[in-house]
């Protein structure tokens, strides 16, 4: 197993959509440690974070279109979800951005 402090950065929200997307982190992954809601031009950036032990059977990038997607469903929009993963137990940090071509990729497997 890997541990990871994992943080999840999603932009540009509305004050709903905020709502909206802590449920899809709460169902689809976990309460967050660290919650951040934070203005940028007239909409909003969540962040959320937390520490995880992830299976040696899904990988950042599996997690992490796992949480885009479920994200994208419950808001039924795109939004930039970033995901950062620093590594607890040893230096395995990655940074990954899912963007609009990832958006359309997702909703297209449905």
């Amino acid at each position: 197993m890997k541990t990871y402090r994992i943080t999840i950065t999603l932009a540009p929200l509305s004050e709903l959509e905020c709502h909206r997307a802590l449920d899809a982190i709460n169902q689809y992954w976990r309460r967050p440690e660290q919650l951040s809601r934070k203005p940028w031009q007239g909409a909003f950036i969540l962040t959320a974070s937390a520490e995880m032990e992830m299976s040696v059977l899904e990988t950042e990038r599996l997690f992490g279109k796992r949480i885009s997607s479920a994200i994208w469903r419950r808001l039924g929009r795109y939004v930039r979800v970033t995901v950062d993963f620093t590594g607890i137990d040893a230096d395995n940090n990655s940074l990954l951005e899912f963007d609009e071509s990832h958006y359309r990729e997702a909703m297209s497997i449905r």
